[in-house]
């Protein structure tokens, strides 16, 4: 299971956000595995936001977050930190969907009342910075039977979607292939068909032909039989 860092912040903590950012996650079915309610030092802060430390807002950023209270947890589940980052929402609560934590409960980017780790990587690095091994809790949910599917008899909708996929490329293959074959075996018909009528053509080609030197020949004949006719009568 995955792992990831929550931390409501100081503004969270003082308008009593966390009970209801706690509701949240468990309402989804992830666990939490570690929690603390502490004040960080601005040295903390800083080794948490080093990632930001050339952005201009950098140190009043780390002075912030260490003006008060925040509560920080851990949380387990299945692709925690992904579903984690949505259900936060963006970091600017005027970018937020409803139905997400910033879209529904804050206003103001400077104010936007919870942290939530980005990546596996900063997770971890998240994870080891505010809590050491033996704070965390290994227990089981009772509920943890109705979340998950540990037999594998259930597949996910990814993989039955990834596999519909790749039934339908094939198919489509197929098809196509298909098609090729049936376009091929036409063209074929086609040129066997076009043989006999070409033959057909010339051979009519060539009886009119030898019919138009035959009506040539006869009309040439008879031509010089009158002219012969002619010569004769006049000879009389």
């Amino acid at each position: 299971m995955e792992r990831t860092f929550i931390a409501v912040k100081p503004d969270g903590v003082q308008r009593g956000l966390c009970g209801e950012i706690i509701k949240r996650f468990e309402t989804r079915g992830f666990k939490l595995i570690a929690a603390k309610f502490v004040q960080a030092s601005e040295d903390h802060m800083k080794k948490h936001y080093l990632d930001l430390k050339d952005m201009p807002f950098y140190a009043g950023l780390c002075k912030y977050m260490s003006s008060g209270p925040v509560f920080a947890m851990v949380w387990e589940g299945q692709n925690i930190v992904k579903l984690a980052r949505m259900m936060l929402g963006e970091t600017n609560p005027a970018d937020s969907k409803p139905g997400s934590i910033r879209g529904d409960l804050c206003i103001n980017i400077g104010r936007n009342i919870i942290h939530g780790s980005d990546t596996l990587d900063n997770a971890k690095l998240e994870v080891d910075l505010w809590f050491k091994a033996e704070e965390f809790v290994n227990w089981t949910p009772c509920a943890q039977a109705f979340l998950y599917d540990p037999e594998g008899i259930l597949r996910s909708a990814e993989d039955l979607l990834s596999e519909d996929e790749e039934k339908l490329t094939s198919s489509c293959s197929t098809e196509r292939n298909e098609h090729k074959e049936q376009r091929s075996t036409l063209r074929g018909l086609q040129e066997n068909q076009d043989v006999p009528q070409e033959k057909h053509a010339t051979q009519t080609k060539e009886a009119v032909s030898v019919q138009k030197n035959k009506k040539s020949a006869g009309l040439w004949q008879e031509t010089n039989e009158v002219k012969q006719a002619a010569v004769n009568s006049s000879s009389q």
